[in-house]
């Protein structure tokens, strides 16, 4: 499916403020969700259809392990002199996996590409079309080459009305290259979107490398939307190689944290690399190429395979679009960064993470993070389950009719699926306990409330309505006065020196 930028870029500043680390003691959370669908959307994995091997010798259960992963999008070399991938990229367009094809200049021309694509119906299973892969260096004169090329893919894919549809990605570069890029220039007229391949080497996800990849995009793709093509980790932990691995277990425990951290920065998709071990060297765990896989070369899950099953379970949602409510909760104790995400049936899925290191690169041992804990307060009573994607498909914890609970957390990705208990509009719904609110003629008075209490009312999205003021009646909100006040849910934030609290009130006609 094409991308629109200008939508994009309307969303991207949305979900760039709405994604916050909480290093409060205790803070008020009042962004819009995201759409769970979209979030769906940014996952995608590298495969290595067009090689003789592992790949196209198990295509049948490569195609099943992607569909059980509810994969909807890969990245593969379209090598017109390797046909061996053809039928299986058709196979999978008509699964509902669509294909991110890299062109290479050294393989073949634009137009040729452009013939096979058509000659063998692969037009339909495009997703986009992407520049020469990490080409930056490969020869003394790769910058007239490179910007030669991805002109030739641009201005031919963008003027036949066949493919004029398909986004056109810039060509990636090694990691650390942002003086590369600056040898190359400006291309953004000449891609709809920037390409890097921010990989943490055994860090974080959010190490300073992958802040500082990102942000060299700009160099060649000015302010156009990112994708990141490879990220990921590899397990050759005895390798003398400088592209530090990490642990199995390490990478299962990042891999949520990878998805959800660069859909939080706005990146359209991010694809892992790599979907198998597609060649081994024996078990020696030296040659990094061999160990970059969410499967194993013997075909058997590892840790970050089943975390990625796990978590697309739990957040899937096709369908139609739709316009995603807000959600105000409150987030107190250790610091976290959340993501907040919708369903249409209205359920809220709230993924919480704390940023702290499950592998050490100097040792290459595994850490294990003191558990700390945070607790999430709602705006209502409301029916949770905890989920960690690492470790179950299943909950791991249960809550009915609460409007807070507390959460122990490590390194891993936890997530609560949050529904309302009740739909109904019909009645007045105070969230928490200890808080009373009486309608007095064109005012509602918050009553039985310590004297030093402040307050504020929002609107489901987030936005501030209005700041309660006090007399001798209480706490008040004069509905008249503001004439932005229509019937309606609206949050009210109770706040004191020592505790916050938030009143759900509905408003009638």
């Amino acid at each position: 499916m094409a991308i629109s930028q200008k939508v994009y870029k309307a969303l991207r500043t949305t979900l760039q403020a709405a994604v916050t680390l909480f290093a409060c003691s205790s803070i008020i959370f009042s962004a819009p969700a995201r759409q769970a669908d979209s979030f769906m959307d940014s996952i995608g994995v590298c495969v290595h259809m067009f090689m003789n091997g592992l790949y196209t010798n198990n295509y049948s259960f490569v195609k099943s392990k992607l569909l059980a992963a509810n994969i909807r999008h890969v990245r593969d070399d379209l090598a017109v002199d390797r046909p061996i991938g053809t039928a299986a990229w058709k196979d999978m367009a008509a699964s509902g996996i669509k294909i991110g094809f890299i062109l290479n200049q050294a393989w073949a021309t634009v137009d040729t590409y452009r013939s096979y694509l058509k000659t063998n119906g692969l037009i339909s299973a495009a997703d986009y079309f992407e520049g020469p892969n990490e080409f930056d260096g490969a020869q003394s004169n790769w910058v007239s080459v490179l910007s030669n090329y991805q002109a030739d893919i641009y201005t031919k894919m963008k003027g036949d009305p066949e493919t004029a549809s398909i986004p056109v990605i810039a060509p990636s570069f090694i990691i650390n290259h942002a003086s590369y890029r600056s040898n190359l220039g400006n291309i953004s007229a000449i891609a709809d979107y920037g390409n890097c391949h921010p990989y943490p080497g055994g860090a974080m996800p959010s190490t300073s490398q992958t802040t500082n990849e990102i942000a060299a995009c700009a160099i060649t793709t000015g302010t156009n939307p990112v994708f990141i093509t490879e990220i990921g980790y590899q397990n050759a932990t005895n390798t003398t190689n400088g592209h530090h691995p990490a642990s199995e277990l390490a990478a299962g425990i990042y891999l949520p944290r990878i998805y959800f951290d660069m859909f939080s920065r706005g990146i359209v998709r991010t694809y892992y690399y790599q979907f198998l071990d597609h060649i081994t060297d024996g078990g020696a765990l030296t040659n990094v190429e061999a160990y970059f896989g969410l499967i194993r070369y013997d075909l058997s899950d590892k840790p970050a395979y089943t975390a990625l099953k796990n978590m697309t379970a739990l957040v899937k949602d096709p369908g139609p679009s739709f316009t995603p409510a807000g959600l105000v909760f409150t987030v107190s104790g250790t610091p976290v960064k959340t993501v907040l995400l919708q369903k249409r049936d209205g359920s809220f899925y709230l993924a919480l993470w704390r940023e702290v290191s499950v592998w050490n690169n100097s040792s290459r041992t595994n850490i294990i993070p003191p558990a700390s804990n945070v607790t999430v307060t709602l705006p209502g009573a409301y029916t949770v389950a905890v989920y960690s994607p690492t470790d179950s498909s299943n909950a791991l914890q249960n809550f009915t009719n609460v409007s807070s609970m507390t959460l122990s957390l490590q390194g891993e990705v936890k997530v609560l699926k949050i529904e309302s208990i009740t739909s109904s509009t019909n009645r007045i719904i105070t969230a928490l306990s200890g808080v009373h609110y009486k309608k007095d003629g064109v005012s509602i008075v918050f009553i039985d409330i310590p004297d030093s209490t402040e307050g504020s009312v929002y609107s489901l999205t987030g936005r501030m309505i209005a700041t309660l003021t006090k007399d001798a009646r209480g706490l008040v909100w004069n509905v008249s006065g503001n004439a932005r006040t229509i019937p309606g849910v609206y949050l009210c934030r109770l706040r004191t020196l020592t505790e916050t609290k938030i009143v759900k009130v509905i408003m009638k006609p």
